[in-house]
């Protein structure tokens, strides 16, 4: 199972590799062609700016999920610690101790998936808005050589 996720993986990224080169030289060409360098320089530079707006949304997410990863780690740790020390807990009255404990690192844990869950809506939000005005921005590039009369 664990091999065919594998191959199907690499399979999509080897595709992706492959056919992502030709198809942006073919369409910059192709906007090239139809609307003269305004058109490409001004797609390129948009794309530009939405990746490194998004870059800038997504890298605190990425420390926010490490942050995360660790915090969950720790609560199983801890939680295996005390299935076995239970007895020596109860015989110790440790509840009390062990019950705070236990929230506490639960607590932390919803709090950054808090965190979290924020960053991503601002992350979809800005990804979404620049899908938006990518589609919008085409057109309007599209329209810049048609009303000079480049077409007649």
């Amino acid at each position: 199972q664990d091999v065919d996720k594998l191959t199907e993986t690499l399979q999509s990224i080897i595709l992706q590799i492959v056919v992502f080169p030709g198809v942006v030289i073919y369409y910059t060409y192709k906007c090239w062609h139809a609307m003269g360098y305004l058109g490409p320089v001004c797609i390129y530079g948009y794309f530009t700016v939405a990746y490194i707006l998004n870059s800038f949304l997504m890298s605190p997410i990425v420390a926010e999920v490490f942050r995360l990863e660790r915090k969950e780690g720790h609560f199983r740790y801890i939680h295996v610690n005390l299935r076995s020390s239970a007895e020596s807990a109860a015989f110790s009255d440790a509840e009390q101790v062990e019950h705070a404990n236990f929230q506490a690192t639960l607590k932390s844990i919803l709090d950054s998936k808090q965190k979290i869950v924020t960053k991503e809506l601002l992350l979809n939000m800005a990804v979404n808005t620049s899908d938006y005005i990518g589609a919008i921005l085409s057109y309007i590039i599209l329209a810049i050589p048609i009303f000079s009369g480049m077409y007649d």
